[in-house]
């Protein structure tokens, strides 16, 4: 069976034989937060992660550690599988609910509304949802990164072009949205709900120049909430929407699979990213390689040392030579350097070197 309207969505819904699992559903329109969708709002306090009101008044405070987000990296990752998230979840300000007695299904996109308190001029806050399952282990459900002194300019989710800074008031309360990633995914009962905020979402996002910790502040007043597209099902839910079609094919055969490695120098306080992936294909009449290598590192209570580097290699293998392309890419807080070559049957016959100062602002 096929939806004869509306579209069709993917509804994660993971076990412990397939964190792959769940199901085809199709609706009319997209569920989220401004356009009128039934939604759960929770709200961040004392007493955890609550639906409803009676939030306990909190001012918790993030201390920096850029390292925050290597442990969350799966979805940016092709052939990358989810990770616990309890390291990340470790280093941030983290809310979470009771064991659910019934499921909860997110299908949407939802939003949180915070109010911090900037030690600096500017100010990078990532907000990420998490599965916690019996055991423990968390799985990144959903999230969003904006710029405090953007307003409402998101940096994922993105905002609109052309945003411009007003710097933050040091000291001074301010109030934001983050829009979170559309995602349709249901919670099991015996599974908690976390919400963890933070001010890194490293290597995924940069902070920018002046951005430091903050308070978190939550009050009956002025609530900290998390605004969630979804409903309480009674139980485990069975949708009466699923239709059958294929899962979506996230996963890749054996040697595409990627090279990934995350270190940590306890001795620097510098915590290390190193991805690698190829593969090849057979083309009509050529054959087509590829393969992609990033090495990221910053210190965790500095951006000074911030680096990501990343080199691109194609090579196509056609019966009477081979062209290959490379292309490099560092990025410092100081500067952005790219080289590109062209080589045909290993002979370098275009190359291009560009060097340019990295704009933080």
């Amino acid at each position: 069976m096929t939806p004869n309207r509306g579209f069709g969505y993917w509804t994660e819904r993971p076990t412990d034989e397939d964190n792959l699992a769940g199901e085809w559903r199709e609706r009319e329109a997209w569920p989220t937060s401004e356009n009128g969708a039934d939604a759960v709002t929770f709200t961040l306090g004392g007493n955890g992660l609550r639906d409803g009101d009676g939030v306990d008044s909190v001012s918790d405070r993030w201390t920096v550690d850029y390292s925050v987000g290597t442990a969350s990296l799966g979805f940016e990752i092709p052939g990358g599988t989810d990770l616990d998230t309890r390291p990340d979840d470790a280093r941030s300000l983290t809310y979470e609910t009771a064991e659910l007695e019934d499921a909860f299904e997110l299908t949407g996109t939802g939003s949180a509304s915070l109010t911090i308190v900037p030690d600096g001029p500017a100010q990078l806050v990532a907000v990420r949802v998490v599965d916690v399952a019996p055991d423990g282990t968390g799985t990144l459900v959903t999230h969003g990164v904006t710029r405090a002194e953007l307003g409402d300019g998101e940096v994922d989710p993105p905002g609109e072009l052309g945003a411009s800074a007003d710097p933050l008031q040091s000291g001074a309360e301010t109030s934001i949205c983050v829009s979170l990633r559309p995602t349709s995914h249901v919670v099991e009962p015996g599974h908690k709900l976390r919400v963890a905020v933070s001010g890194a979402f490293f290597p995924y996002v940069s902070p920018p120049e002046g951005s430091a910790g903050f308070l978190l502040e939550s009050s009956p007043d002025t609530p900290a909430t998390l605004s969630l597209p979804g409903q309480f099902h009674e139980g485990s839910p069975e949708f009466s929407d699923s239709y059958r079609f294929d899962p979506p094919q996230d996963v890749y055969a054996e040697e595409a699979g990627p090279s990934w490695e995350t270190a940590v120098d306890h001795s620097e306080g510098t915590v290390s990213v190193s991805l690698e992936q190829s593969y090849s294909k057979g083309l009509p009449g050529a054959t087509f390689n590829y393969k992609m290598a990033v090495e990221a590192a910053v210190e965790r209570d500095s951006l000074s040392a911030e680096t990501v580097d990343r080199e691109t290699t194609t090579t196509m293998g056609f019966p009477t030579e081979t062209v290959r392309s490379r292309v490099s890419n560092s990025v410092t807080r100081s500067f952005v350097t790219m080289q590109y070559r062209l080589e045909r049957d290993g002979e370098t016959f275009y190359s291009e070197h560009k060097r340019t100062t990295a704009e933080r602002d």
